[in-house]
């Protein structure tokens, strides 16, 4: 008989048959084309990441993280923030390089690899506080700028900002990787991977 046949006709036989299967149904690098499916869809926010780690899928600690930058005028861009005046003067400063362009997505030393894990290497450093030449605040100088709109604090508000957007990719990369996870070693996807290579099993006495 067939998979199917066994689940309908011998369920715990079914359950059993199911569960050795599946505790080896994932032993291989499923992960890798997920990843790159993560990299290529972090592009489009403004995240250029380099590594991606995860654990799971039991755990409370379980979860995903990232390593690499945030580029700051495309992830503006890409969250359409420049309504937001500090973001539209963040977008302007850093696009010209008066201040970082990128700042740097790092992980904590711990064990840990869920999104709590990440932190900002690299915050915003000022490069120039001459006047702008170019753009809408040509002509302005670029720390009375800063300063209208919240100096210092303003800088860090909006790192914290990018990093919890960072971290909330890194919830979506885990939820992802959890789904497929999920997928590969389904009762479906065992009876598919029986079926695919013509697996029977006796009729019991």
């Amino acid at each position: 008989m067939n998979a199917r046949e066994l689940k309908e006709k011998y369920p715990k036989r079914f359950e059993s048959e199911y569960c050795k299967w599946a505790a080896h149904a994932a032993d291989y690098e499923w992960w890798d084309s997920e990843f790159q499916i993560a990299e290529e869809e972090g592009k489009k926010l403004g995240f250029d990441i380099n590594d991606i780690r995860f654990s799971g899928f039991w755990s409370q600690g379980d979860g995903a993280s990232w390593d690499g930058r945030i580029n700051i005028p495309e992830f503006i861009v890409a969250h359409n923030l420049l309504t937001d005046p500090r973001w539209f003067l963040i977008h302007e400063l850093s696009r010209g390089e008066y201040i970082d362009r990128y700042v740097v997505v790092g992980l904590s030393g711990s064990r840990c690899v869920n999104k709590w894990a990440m932190r900002l290497d690299t915050g915003m450093q000022v490069h120039s506080d001459g006047v702008i030449d170019y753009g809408v605040f040509k002509g302005a100088v670029v720390l009375d700028l800063l300063d209208a709109h919240g100096g210092e604090e303003m800088l860090v508000e909006v790192e914290e900002e990018m990093l919890d957007a960072a971290k909330e990719f890194a919830q979506e990369i885990y939820s992802t990787l959890g789904e497929t996870y999920e997928a590969l070693t389904s009762e479906e996807a065992f009876i598919e991977d029986c079926e695919c290579n013509d697996a029977t099993f006796e009729e019991d006495e």
